[in-house]
């Protein structure tokens, strides 16, 4: 590298976040460019996590609990930040009611408070460590077209747990990035 540039841009001065309860890699995709228009491309964050994950980090993780009254088979966590002019906090959600409304997202618990946004953070923070106190595993990082990862995931799944019929599939990431850990335990 011989030359580089840095933006600097002001601390947001508005943060939402939500951990949503999803049927899909597919319904999260959709979920992603529903919200990046919802938000008016506010969105800071953009989290894909399966449920063996969720359960991972509650049972390894002191201080986690699920947020949810019945287990879904996928989960993201959104944050969005902006200036203190948007009205972000009601357009997140709207745009989450009308995920719930397609099917998109069959739940969501948006945090009140920062309290409450660390406690959904931790969520997604703690997996790596909660894989290492399930057992041995296998990780990997991953660049995937976005569009792209539900089908990814589809094929390359199946094609691991068909060499090695116990693994167990965590896949997580920044979905809104096309980046996953494609990790097995």
């Amino acid at each position: 590298v011989t030359a580089a540039c840095l933006q600097l841009f002001p601390k947001p001065d508005v943060e939402v976040n939500d951990l949503a309860a999803v049927p899909s890699p597919a319904a999260a995709v959709a979920l992603l460019t529903r919200m990046q228009h919802a938000s008016g491309g506010m969105l800071s964050a953009f989290e894909l996590m399966p449920r063996i994950a969720l359960e991972f980090v509650t049972r390894h993780i002191e201080g986690t609990r699920d947020p949810f009254a019945a287990p879904s088979p996928w989960y993201v966590l959104m944050e969005a930040t902006g200036g203190a002019e948007m009205n972000l906090a009601g357009s997140f959600e709207n745009g989450l009611g009308g995920a719930i409304s397609d099917g998109l997202a069959t739940d969501a618990v948006v945090a009140a408070s920062q309290t409450q946004a660390a406690a959904l953070w931790k969520l997604r923070e703690g997996i790596s460590e909660a894989q290492k106190r399930e057992g041995a595993s296998i990780k990997h990082d991953i660049s995937v077209p976005v569009a792209l990862i539900p089908d990814f995931l589809a094929e390359a799944v199946p094609a691991v747990q068909k060499l090695l019929p116990s693994a167990r599939a965590v896949s997580f990431g920044h979905l809104g990035d096309g980046n996953l850990h494609f990790n097995f335990n």
